[in-house]
């Protein structure tokens, strides 16, 4: 049996690349029968389906990380109204209030 060095993988086009490359290197037994063609194109079916969740799965994350973004700017954007309002009004009359 062949063994593949899998490479460290890092972006979306990489697992696709990948797994479309893992699945086109088959390793043929001689002393098993060839898979009858109902059998490859179920799995054909069953390897599109999983590569539609992948990407599914893919935008949600990447909807998602988008989103902690945003709310992530707009707490800085918070902070940093609220520094410069204590820095320019409090601070400054800090004896008065």
């Amino acid at each position: 049996m062949a063994f593949l060095s899998v490479p460290c993988v890092t972006t979306s086009e990489d697992t696709e690349a990948l797994t479309r490359l893992l699945l086109s290197v088959s390793v043929c037994y001689s002393n098993l029968p060839a898979k009858p063609a109902e059998e490859a194109q179920k799995h054909r079916l069953q390897y599109e389906e999983m590569v539609a969740q992948a990407k599914k799965r893919e935008l949600k994350e990447a909807q998602k990380r988008k989103k902690q973004l945003e709310d992530r700017c707009k707490l800085e954007e918070s902070i940093g109204t609220a520094a410069q309002t204590w820095n320019q009004e409090i601070l400054p009359n800090w004896t008065t209030l």
